[in-house]
């Protein structure tokens, strides 16, 4: 689960870095970690940021593969990637990575509607995780077993959990088998059915 304050920039431009930290200070709540390599970048995402601003052209390589890391980890994170290079290589592999693509110097307006678009996110989250909480409750699930099914309602692929998790693929199974029992559901796809559930009929309460 991300860090709802948290908002990650990699940029290796001094300048920018400071200029781009100030005006999302100023634009928005969030809390600002900076860096300006792909190895700082992959250090600070154990801080678990809620999105990312991630330059391509790092010294130390390519600024999409660190993009395609935090996708593999974590598909609902929320990236902007930018760029001054008009090469369609980059447009092009942003596009298979679902991410958007900001061309430098004119980005602000790209960053405000990315944050925009992050805060909406966060606040769908924010119901999800509420909703989540209640089932997990609800159905007696254990940590382990809760975080398989967060990380399935995130978008992580059955496939992924064991590596996910740093678990035997047997460990998996027998935790979905427990959590199919104990929600009540015909098979593992129907959970994240049950969780839209409880979060349309908090949404459904609230009005």
């Amino acid at each position: 689960m991300g860090n709802a304050d948290c908002l990650l920039v990699v940029e290796d431009d001094p300048t920018i870095r400071r200029s781009l930290t100030r005006w999302i200070k100023q634009t928005s709540p969030l809390t600002v970690v900076e860096a300006e390599t792909i190895r700082d970048g992959m250090e600070l995402l154990k801080s678990s940021p809620v999105g990312a601003i991630v330059d391509i052209r790092l010294p130390d390589g390519d600024g999409l593969d660190l993009v395609q890391t935090i996708k593999e980890r974590s598909p609902t994170t929320s990236i902007l990637v930018t760029t001054a290079s008009e090469d369609a290589v980059y447009a092009n592999r942003a596009h298979l990575l679902g991410v958007a693509l900001a061309r430098k110097p004119e980005i602000h307006a790209n960053i405000l509607v990315f944050l925009n678009s992050l805060a909406q996110n966060q606040s769908n989250g924010s119901r999800v995780d509420q909703a989540l909480a209640n089932l997990a409750a609800i159905a007696g699930l254990s940590r382990q077993q809760r975080r398989i099914v967060e990380l399935m309602a995130r978008g992580t692929k059955r496939s992924e959990l064991a590596t996910a998790l740093g678990v035997e693929e047997t460990t998996v199974r027998t935790h979905v088998r427990t959590i199919i029992r104990r929600v009540g559901v015909d098979n593992v796809d129907r959970v994240a059915w049950k969780i839209l559930s409880l979060v349309d009929a908090h949404r459904d309460s609230m009005h």
